[in-house]
């Protein structure tokens, strides 16, 4: 069983997007059962369910108000309540779904959500029973992330997750 995971997925038409949906058809195309969890969208095909989870979306109110305080060098409580009610809902989404593979688009390499970025860093390795695959896009960051991210935020947490090797991801 695949998961596929985005901030969005269609009928929304950007480049990931389109990729998701091409890539789900080709894995059903080879025999894969394969799901799509997305922060906005909706199901495009009957073998293919999709499940919307609102605060996956950078446009949700509550990621949007944590990002605005992570511009700040602000690490509120806040972050730390939607970073554990994701990790929350994912990790019994994916024990319930028998996930055994976990794909996910650019979410561990963008800035959008990092409550989220943070919840899938825990989820990787307290769930050494799935495989999970970063699938990169676009990269944020270059080798030479001191001349690209922001002082102060180069070496502080959260956005140490955009450019720290996170351990059993592939």
């Amino acid at each position: 069983n695949i998961l596929l995971i985005h901030f969005s997925a269609p009928p929304v038409i950007s480049g990931v997007d389109v990729m998701i949906r091409d890539q789900a058809r080709m894995f059903r195309l080879f025999g894969y059962k394969v799901e799509i969890v997305a922060g906005s969208g909706k199901q495009f095909r009957q073998d293919i369910p999709l499940h919307v989870i609102k605060r996956i979306s950078p446009r949700h109110p509550k990621v949007f108000a944590v990002r605005e305080e992570l511009e700040k060098g602000i690490v509120s409580k806040s972050f730390y309540q939607l970073e554990n009610y994701l990790y929350r809902l994912l990790k019994k989404y994916l024990i319930n779904h028998n996930i055994s593979v976990c794909v996910l688009h650019n979410l561990m390499i963008r800035h959008y959500n990092l409550p989220l970025t943070s919840a899938l860093t825990r989820l990787i390795a307290d769930m050494p029973q799935v495989k999970f695959v970063t699938w990169v896009h676009d990269t944020l960051f270059s080798d030479n992330t001191d001349n690209l991210l922001e002082e102060p935020f180069v070496h502080k947490f959260p956005w140490t997750l955009l450019t720290t090797p996170v351990p059993n991801l592939t």
